[in-house]
């Protein structure tokens, strides 16, 4: 815009296709009572597999303010995405497969900040405020599909419908010699 201000402007398109595959294996009684160890056989569990497609456009916008030589003043806003997908897996109580959605995570980034250059160049002194804002944050959990059984241990990623951080950011080099 002028020799002091830079508007900055970007964006990214992604478009994703996810697949979900699990293929397990248990043990069950065999056909062998006389043996222990021989009297279990190993089996395939129902194969589970499962599709999904997303898209998503990510804008990005900055201001960047040089208010002197060595002092540059910024504010951005950018979005993030990560794909959704299935959590797969087999129950054990029966073999049958399990499939279970989640939802594409997105993030709004909001940050204002400060980078200079002092003491003759060799001190750098850089500053940040931020603000995250999610939409169905992606968590991996552990769950139990029968109570008590602990073979019944099911891996879910499960989306936290809102989360919110916010921080500060300060960084400080300094050139001791040469």
């Amino acid at each position: 815009v002028s020799d002091d201000l830079d508007v900055i402007f970007g964006g990214r398109f992604t478009r994703d296709k996810v697949n979900n595959f699990f293929q397990s294996y248990g043990i069950a009684p065999g056909i062998n009572p006389g043996d222990f160890w021989s009297s279990w056989g190993n089996f395939a569990r129902d194969a589970v597999n499962a599709d999904s497609k997303y898209s998503d456009f990510s804008p990005r916008f900055v201001l960047k303010y040089s208010a002197s030589e060595n002092l540059n003043l910024y504010a951005n806003i950018s979005k993030g995405y990560k794909a959704g997908g299935n959590s797969v897996g087999n129950d054990p109580r029966d073999g049958s497969g399990i499939t279970i959605p989640f939802s594409e995570e997105q993030l709004w980034n909001y940050e204002v900040g400060f980078k200079s250059v002092l003491m003759d160049g060799n001190m750098r002194l850089n500053g940040s405020f931020f603000f995250l804002d999610w939409e169905d944050l992606q968590v991996e959990t552990f769950r139990f599909l029968a109570p008590g059984d602990l073979s019944s241990n099911f891996e879910q990623t499960t989306s936290v419908e809102e989360a919110e951080a916010m921080g500060m950011e300060l960084e400080m080099l300094y050139a001791v010699d040469d």
